[in-house]
């Protein structure tokens, strides 16, 4: 019984064990592209989230969030954050 606690006890402690962080950049691939829904969304909540519009042309704006940006039918994707600002 006493070897049955022990090893119980052992198991539970390793599924405790913390694992090394990873930094955002090591989890999330960048320039991540995600496609609007084929059915558009009706409403959006105003919640500012900026992501980086893909339009049919192949032009790009930024948007307030995905849900916002994807009601418009001239956009087909989008990718997060901001749009980069073009050079001078």
């Amino acid at each position: 019984m006493v070897k049955l606690a022990f090893v119980i006890a052992v198991v539970l402690l390793c599924g405790c064990a913390q694992h090394p962080a990873q930094s955002p950049a090591e989890t999330a691939p960048a320039d991540v592209t995600t496609p609007c829904p084929s059915a558009r969304p009706q409403m959006c909540m105003m919640i500012y989230d900026p992501v980086c519009a893909i339009h049919q042309d192949g032009s790009r704006s930024t948007e307030g969030n995905n849900c916002s940006a994807c009601q418009k039918e001239a956009i087909t994707a989008y990718t997060s954050g901001p749009c980069p600002k073009a050079a001078d």
